[in-house]
């Protein structure tokens, strides 16, 4: 009898977190209506400048399932609008890679809840969303203070004073459902300035 009470338990205990977690997904799309997201994830680590490590938490409804993106999986994500961060791999390392890894670092710590708009232009023989490494291309959004930031466009922003001499835009004429250029006009909202 008493393995019966805590398996109910258990399961009451189950669905009123997943209900939680579901409006608090719910809140953020109805409050939040000018950002776009399909997918909720979890930071795991930053690889380099412009490439995330992230825990899938939920896919939203209407990603294309040929894109195999899964709850629980551990996805690659590389920023999309064309941005291209230095190098941390090349002999020497591309001058300021490192401070451009610290930069997301500092912004993205493990386990930030992070909102990925996935690159609806962008598909590759691994499958919509990818590009030919695999990894999922999207614009990165997180929540701070009651408002949304483009992490995409905070480190465009960061890394064109802060490493001018680097290309931040190198790859713009890949196939992009952004115009990176926007974000970089004074009235674009999703950025904070805080660097």
């Amino acid at each position: 009898m008493r393995g019966l009470v805590l398996s109910c338990v258990f399961i009451l205990l189950s669905l009123v977190g997943y209900v939680l977690f579901s409006n608090i997904i719910l809140v953020h799309k109805i409050e939040n209506e000018e950002i776009h997201f399909e997918v909720v994830a979890q930071i795991d680590s930053v690889i380099d400048g412009d490439t995330v490590s992230v825990q899938i938490l939920e896919v939203l409804a209407g990603v294309d399932p040929a894109a195999h993106i899964s709850k629980n999986s551990i996805e690659h994500v590389r920023f999309g609008g064309g941005i291209d961060a230095p190098e941390t791999w090349t002999d020497p390392p591309e001058n300021g890679a490192f401070e451009a890894k610290q930069f997301l670092e500092n912004l993205l710590p493990p386990n930030t809840i992070v909102y990925l708009d996935l690159n609806d232009a962008q598909s590759g023989e691994q499958g919509p969303y990818r590009d030919h490494y695999g990894r999922l291309i999207a614009v990165i959004y997180i929540e701070n203070d009651n408002h949304w930031i483009n992490v995409n466009a905070e480190l465009l922003r960061w890394g064109m004073e802060h490493i001018p001499g680097n290309n931040w835009l190198e790859y713009i004429g890949l196939p992009s459902e952004w115009d990176p250029l926007q974000w970089l006009e004074e009235e674009y909202p999703y950025v904070s300035g805080r660097w």
